[in-house]
């Protein structure tokens, strides 16, 4: 009898542990469609008019799509982050729509994920090469109705910060 009424409290510690392990996990999923709250958010490319992203999570594999309403147009931007701590070679988007090979680190944090870039570019127009390092920080809000984008980018021209502010549409 002793034996039963401790297998069946291992039992129940372990459907405790479990539950509280997915509850933990469904808070994080920034998973949905994000619009830009543009009165919430700092430091904006002037050019552009709307932002919205479609987030996909699926366990550490997050997939982002941007969509940008610019002076000239739409753009549409893809980028995968790997939420694994680990290095991955990645193809970076930069000045004056350069691209160059780089290094992508990314994990996850309380309510979201943050993740760290470099690359140096060769960007047109400016002369020679240019070392970028951007940082981001993802947050979802504990209600899940608003999410957070704050981005640090560094190179030898200096430092800039933005802070993006989104509703779940």
């Amino acid at each position: 009898m002793k034996r039963k009424f401790i297998l069946s409290g291992l039992m129940g510690l372990l459907f405790v542990f479990t539950m509280g392990a997915s509850v933990a996990s469904a808070q994080t999923d920034l998973s949905g469609v994000w619009v830009l709250d543009r009165s919430k958010s700092t430091d904006l490319p002037p050019p552009l008019k709307e932002l919205s992203m479609t987030i996909t999570q699926k366990g550490t594999k997050v997939d982002v799509v941007q969509k940008l309403v610019l002076n000239t147009g739409e753009e549409n931007i893809t980028d995968t982050y790997l939420l694994d701590g680990g290095t991955k070679g990645v193809m970076l988007d930069g000045p004056n729509k350069s691209r160059a090979k780089g290094n992508r680190t990314a994990k996850k944090i309380d309510r979201g994920f943050e993740s760290v870039d470099e690359g140096t570019f060769t960007p047109p127009g400016l002369s020679g090469k240019l070392t970028v390092k951007t940082s981001r920080k993802w947050r979802v809000s504990e209600d899940g109705k608003t999410l957070t984008l704050d981005i640090i980018r560094a190179s030898s021209m200096g430092t800039r910060e933005s802070h993006r502010v989104f509703t779940k549409a």
